[in-house]
């Protein structure tokens, strides 16, 4: 089952605020953010640039929000060191999805955006 369409456009409306926001406060060596459609929810992406270009190079998936249909929860899944996806551990579960792109937004802990 799939999240109402209700929750999927605002969802979708609050990522890409949270992309465009950190966007503008980021130079582009950094890595720009984007989002994608995820089942159940939606998945973070830093996209890598050159130096000297406006295409990125190549994109990398760095987190997950994901609506729990059972539990009525998000939870925010992240990938570690080793390439794997992990569940956030820095938050107490579960957590309102405004809590949860907060974090994605300033990772204060540094596991999101690197």
């Amino acid at each position: 089952m799939m999240i109402t369409n209700i929750r999927h456009n605002r969802l979708m409306k609050l990522a890409d605020d949270l992309c465009i926001n950190r966007n503008q406060n980021h130079p582009v060596e950094l890595g720009k953010s984007l989002f994608e459609p995820y089942p159940e929810g939606v998945e973070f992406l830093k996209a890598h640039y050159l130096l000297d270009s406006v295409h990125s190079e190549y994109t990398k998936p760095i987190a997950r929000l994901v609506h729990d249909i059972v539990d009525e929860t998000w939870l925010l899944w992240f990938v570690d060191e080793k390439e794997e996806w992990v569940v956030y551990p820095y938050l107490n579960q579960p957590a309102s999805l405004e809590v949860l792109l907060t974090e994605i937004k300033y990772d204060p802990q540094g596991l999101i955006w690197g």
